[in-house]
């Protein structure tokens, strides 16, 4: 039978009989079913970013400290935090699971070429 290719973009080959990326090939025989998942980001940098400026404005409060060189201490931290939380973006997933168990098989922050590349699993599968 010949190989029928499902997908093929950005190093991510998804035919009727492998499932192949970054040097990487798993046979489509041994997959018995595919999944995929949203990781979060970790928040833990921003939020203590965010605890440090908490904690330079109760100094300056206590101290009675307002000055410019006090306030833009506290607000960079601050600023920091925020700009650093907003540019995190979650990470999607690919698990295979396979009669030997399950992997991790590849992982993107692009949500529609992981939906993409899973629809293209799916279909080789029921080929």
């Amino acid at each position: 039978m010949e190989e029928k290719i499902f997908f093929n973009e950005g190093g991510v080959t998804v035919s009727n009989s492998r499932f192949d990326f970054k040097g990487q090939t798993y046979a489509m025989s041994g997959i018995t079913s595919i999944k995929s998942v949203k990781v979060d980001p970790s928040r833990i940098g921003p939020s203590f970013l965010l605890l440090i400026s908490i904690g330079f404005v109760n100094k300056a409060i206590e101290n009675n400290i307002y000055t410019l060189p006090v306030i833009i201490f506290i607000l960079l931290p601050l600023v920091m935090s925020f700009v650093w939380s907003y540019h995190q973006k979650p990470k999607y997933k690919i698990i295979l699971y396979l009669s030997s168990g399950s992997t991790f098989a590849f992982t993107s922050k692009d949500k529609e070429y992981i939906k993409n590349v899973v629809t293209a699993l799916n279909d080789a599968r029921n080929f």
